[in-house]
């Protein structure tokens, strides 16, 4: 997106793909490890996209918790995948925040 330079066409739109992916990988609605696995992967696409313009969006105590469920599947397709999306996630809060703990403390919610 970023490369197009469509991403600031987009931009306006992002809060609320957030707010629907947190309504759909709610335990409300019983997302499958496919559903959980498409939208944490669009999450991170987001983040290399937009950065620190969405990092209170990716602060969201469900994407952590949804990363914890893509964890215990324990496929190395899986594992590696979970491992790209925390380097992106982690990358980009550590790159523009003064501090970062690595095991998820930094979720203030």
């Amino acid at each position: 997106m970023r490369e197009c330079n469509k991403h600031k066409e987009f931009a306006s739109y992002v809060p609320s793909v957030f707010e629907f992916l947190k309504t759909i990988m709610t335990e409300k609605y019983q997302p499958s490890i496919d559903l959980i696995k498409t939208s944490i992967g669009f999450i991170a696409d987001m983040c290399t996209c937009y950065g620190k313009e969405i990092k209170v969006l990716v602060q969201q105590n469900y994407i952590f918790e949804n990363l914890n469920k893509l964890k215990s599947q324990k496929t190395k397709k899986t594992i590696e995948f979970v491992n790209w999306v925390e380097e992106v996630i982690v990358f980009m809060i550590y790159r523009f925040s003064k501090s970062l703990s690595l095991n998820y403390s930094f979720i203030n919610i």
